[in-house]
């Protein structure tokens, strides 16, 4: 079955802006929301602090799903940036996601999606 992940042109402004701000390194975050539509971009600190890689911030990481369990919502998709190369799914990022990768590259200005070839994005 085809899977669609709607996300508004606000919270794709917002993850741009995510990844100008932590250029030259990676950035990275969750969409969060109901019925594969994201309603809420969290943006994560990158603890790699790296150009290449990046690894959320448990903490963080817990605090949204403390916040998601008040909110009665999940994670429909993981985002992160890829400040040098064209976004591309990395093998690593796709090994056992079953979630909406959306990667942004601010070399090419393009937006990748990963999932399975099945999956959409608008």
């Amino acid at each position: 079955p085809v899977r669609m992940l709607r996300i508004r042109p606000e919270h794709i402004k917002q993850i741009i802006e995510h990844a100008r701000r932590e250029h030259p390194l990676e950035c990275c975050g969750f969409l969060v929301g109901k019925d594969n539509e994201a309603l809420k971009v969290y943006e994560m600190s990158n603890v790699d602090k790296s150009r290449t890689t990046y690894l959320m911030d448990p903490r963080e990481q817990l605090q949204v799903y403390k916040q998601m369990e008040k909110d009665g919502t999940e994670i429909v998709g993981i985002y992160h940036s890829h400040p040098h190369s064209e976004a591309f799914p990395s093998p690593i990022s796709t090994i056992s996601s079953s979630l909406i990768l959306l990667s942004i590259s601010l070399k090419t200005r393009t937006v990748g999606l990963s999932q399975s070839d099945r999956d959409t994005i608008r």
